[in-house]
């Protein structure tokens, strides 16, 4: 299935997405014919875990392949970041990429500078037991 055929289907399927992006092997060139479809999408709102559901398995038919199927607005920051980074922008309405992926990034800024902290409170905890 060519990238505009995907597109199309999910945009006929889902009237109200903003954003469409393929990853993993089929978005590196790396897809054996047997690879799944690894595909996010952002609509107005989160999308219902029905309507979701659907359109994995149109899609799947359709491609006489697997298919996993991200709400990026119910997945997690750390893997919208690879989605962003790894990933290709197939559809974007209305410039909606921009601010998605600037709100991405700082909240993965903020996410990593936390991290750090608790790291480092963590490593003087381990410190502290050796030299208690």
């Amino acid at each position: 299935m060519e990238n505009s055929e995907l597109v199309s289907l999910i945009k006929q399927h889902l009237p109200s997405v903003k954003l469409i992006y393929l990853f993993g092997s089929r978005a590196t060139n790396e897809a054996r014919p047997s690879s799944d479809w690894d595909i996010a999408v952002m609509a107005e709102k989160k999308i219902p875990v029905s309507t979701l559901w659907e359109l994995k398995e149109l899609l799947a038919n359709t491609c006489c392949a697997e298919v996993d199927l991200i709400d990026l607005l119910q997945s997690t920051t750390v893997l919208n970041v690879q989605i962003i980074e790894r990933g290709q922008l197939l559809y974007d309405a209305c410039d909606a990429a921009m601010s998605f992926e600037t709100r991405v990034l700082s909240m993965y800024g903020r996410l990593q500078e936390g991290r750090e902290d608790i790291m480092t409170d963590f490593v003087a905890q381990l410190k502290g037991m050796k030299h208690g």
